[in-house]
C-alpha cells in the first residue's frame, strides 16, 4: 500500500470536483431552474369575500 500514491489520488480528486464538477452543478441548476410564480396570500382572499 503506497501511501504517497493514495495521497494524491484523493488531493487530485477533491480538486478536480471543487473545481470542475460543482461550479457545473450550480450553472446547470441555474439554466434548468423552473420559474417561480407569485404566491397569492391568504389574507387577500378574506379581504376579497367580505
Amino acid at each position: 500500500f503506497n501511501v504517497h500514491e493514495f495521497f494524491w489520488i484523493v488531493l487530485t480528486s477533491v480538486m478536480l470536483t471543487l473545481f470542475f464538477d460543482t461550479p457545473f452543478q450550480n450553472i446547470k441548476n441555474y439554466w434548468i431552474r423552473k420559474p417561480t410564480s407569485p404566491v397569492k396570500s391568504p389574507t387577500a382572499k378574506s379581504i376579497k369575500a367580505e
